[in-house]
């Protein structure tokens, strides 16, 4: 088994698409970049690289064994069953963001925001008290309910909650995007992400010089510091005479232009949990025994069912798919018609978003849970940590 560290460094603002998206006939006007890429945005470029350096794209996918390489299917729902096996892909590990050699994740969505100071305050602590009989609650004895504070005082529900990213160490707290005039707020810094708008007409090809087109913007990203750089780590069982190596690729709805780094990942860091066990372990000392998600996750729905509480938001989820035939149009370039194409999946299903914060009842083991979706766990989604 091979493991690789592959690092994507943009060379120009990018736009990663979701449910918010112009639409195949352009329905929507408003459109703007998820702030990461997709998991299965990554598996697609892993395979896509296997299939473009070993100069295998536009030759036939049976003769020369594409499945080997990359598996016979893209990720997909087939029988209520998704697809787990891409080849020589293994795994990959949930994307993070590398900034002058530092790691940083999602941190738990669990940071009380004071909107009237714009300040971060503190993790929000739970305590559970047991109650008996109570009529709210169907007579149901045991019943423990959860007490939200903040600094040992109750947490006040005009507070919101803040996104942060966490340092793999768990000393650094940042924001999400990048502010001009940032207050410094003690215990976290400036984000990563600057906005940049994009104003046009849509206009189809197939439309005549003298009509309209339809008004837009689009709204991408870029980071920052030049130097940070989205990442994930690969597992690979590289046959002797095929190769992935660094180049420059595009991903992306708009084919995004990156510096792509393929290298061996240090001897003390191998993978994805050992680079982060610790972030969420010195980030909430005082928290009580829960379960935090390191990624997206694909869950059933029993899983809150098996929690006292949980601080959680359903995101939606649907991916783009291909064939595997010889002219297929793999970089999405092309305008025939007739010509096949990359398309998204009818199958639109909902994600627990990362850093939701899970506390299980007794004797209900959810981490196991989460975990088994191992079609989901293969490219990265249903990564969770285990705090006490």
């Amino acid at each position: 088994m091979s493991k690789k560290l592959i690092t994507l460094k943009p060379l120009t603002p990018f736009f990663f698409g979701g449910e918010n998206t112009f639409g195949e006939e352009n329905v929507n006007y408003f459109a703007k970049s998820n702030y990461l890429p997709q998991q299965t945005t990554l598996l697609g470029l892993v395979r896509y690289e296997l299939l473009a350096q070993n100069k295998l794209l536009g030759t036939d996918p049976i003769s020369e064994k594409w499945a080997d390489l990359i598996g016979s299917k893209s990720f997909e729902s087939s029988n209520t069953e998704f697809t787990s096996s891409f080849g020589i892909i293994k795994n990959i590990s949930p994307v993070f963001i590398i900034e002058n050699d530092i790691a940083y994740i999602p941190q738990a969505i669990d940071w009380a925001y004071s909107k009237e100071n714009d300040k971060i305050i503190n993790p929000i602590q739970i305590e559970f008290q047991q109650i008996s009989n109570n009529l709210l609650y169907n007579g149901n004895s045991n019943t423990n309910i959860p007490y939200l504070k903040v600094n040992g005082k109750p947490f006040d529900p005009k507070m919101g909650l803040k996104e942060l990213w966490v340092s793999s160490d768990g000393k650094i707290n940042r924001q999400w995007e990048w502010v001009n005039h940032f207050k410094k707020n003690q215990g976290f810094k400036n984000g990563f992400f600057i906005e940049k708008p994009k104003i046009g007409i849509h206009r189809s090809i197939q439309r005549k010089k003298e009509e309209k087109g339809d008004f837009y913007k689009q709204i991408f990203y870029q980071f920052y510091r030049p130097d940070t750089s989205f990442a994930f780590f690969v597992d690979l069982e590289i046959p002797n005479d095929k190769q992935l190596n660094s180049r420059i690729t595009t991903m992306g709805g708009e084919r995004s232009v990156f510096e792509m780094t393929v290298s061996d990942p240090p001897i003390d860091k191998m993978s994805f949990n050992d680079l982060f066990q610790n972030a969420f372990i010195v980030s909430h000392p005082s928290r009580k025994h829960a379960i935090v998600l390191l990624s997206d996750a694909y869950c059933n729905q029993d899983i809150l069912l098996d929690c006292e509480f949980s601080i959680t938001q359903a995101i939606p989820f649907r991916n783009i798919t291909s064939l595997q035939i010889k002219d297929i149009d793999y970089v999405g370039l092309s305008r025939d018609n007739n010509k096949n194409k990359l398309y998204k999946t009818k199958e639109l299903i909902y994600l627990l978003r990362r850093g939701s914060v899970l506390f299980p009842k007794p004797n209900k083991n959810i981490l196991n849970k989460i975990e088994s979706e191992i079609a989901f766990k293969n490219i990265g989604y249903n990564y969770c940590q285990e705090i006490n």
